[in-house]
């Protein structure tokens, strides 16, 4: 019986989930929580999940959210093998070292910039906050410097978690014209993801309107 996937596509880590999913080639039987209606504060998703977060699977009498832990367990649990998160415990490092980077540092800050703005708590982006996300970016940049994907060569779920981060943040008016390693990556990951844009593209196309619009009105203290 296929696992319960509780998930609102507009949410980068649930679209890393899903894009996991689709790399293990596995059946998911998807219940659509809507961030923008509350679904997540609903006394029967709080019964799943009381820090009413997505994505969260149910996996027979197994819960877990965070995506992160959640895309580990699918590849440990599903995989056919172990390409998407090695067993080798250097290369594992490796992989959670960006899985941490991601959610702490990446995702932390872009979160810190974009969500206030979608609440209409802030017009004006400062230097400091603007400044923090291009010293992620020169990061990654340098991660990604002479490699194909963000640990080594072969797509990882480090991969899943940073690109739903990335294209997101690409949809605000943050300039990425010298993060030529990040552009090239994110080229590689829309060719060669399984149903990249299945998962991706109308959802981005959803958020996307609505980050534009919200951003229309921000300064963004034109910094590059």
């Amino acid at each position: 019986m296929p696992m319960d996937l509780y998930y609102d596509p507009i949410s980068p880590p649930c679209r890393a989930v899903m894009l996991t999913c689709r790399a293990l080639g596995l059946a998911v039987n998807v219940k659509k929580i809507s961030l923008s209606t509350q679904d997540q504060k609903k006394p029967e998703f709080l019964a799943i999940n009381p820090q009413h977060t997505v994505p969260t699977i149910k996996d027979g009498d197994l819960r877990i959210w965070e995506s992160r832990a959640i895309t580990t367990y699918l590849v440990n649990q599903y995989g056919k093998d172990d390409s998407y998160y090695p067993k080798d415990p250097k290369i594992r490092a490796k992989i959670d070292h960006l899985l941490y980077f991601d959610i702490g540092t990446l995702f932390g800050r872009f979160s810190e910039i974009v969500y206030p703005v979608m609440r209409g708590e802030v017009k004006e982006i400062t230097p400091v906050k603007l400044n923090s996300i291009y010293e992620t970016l020169g990061w990654l940049e340098g991660f990604l410097e002479g490699q194909k994907w963000a640990v080594g060569n072969h797509i990882t779920v480090a991969d899943f978690s940073l690109i739903t981060s990335i294209q997101t943040l690409e949809l605000t008016k943050v300039n990425f014209k010298n993060y030529k390693n990040i552009l090239k990556w994110k080229e590689n990951c829309q060719k060669e993801m399984k149903d990249y844009d299945d998962v991706c593209s109308e959802p981005l196309t959803v958020i996307g309107k609505l980050i534009q619009e919200k951003f229309s009105h921000v300064n963004l203290w034109k910094l590059t």
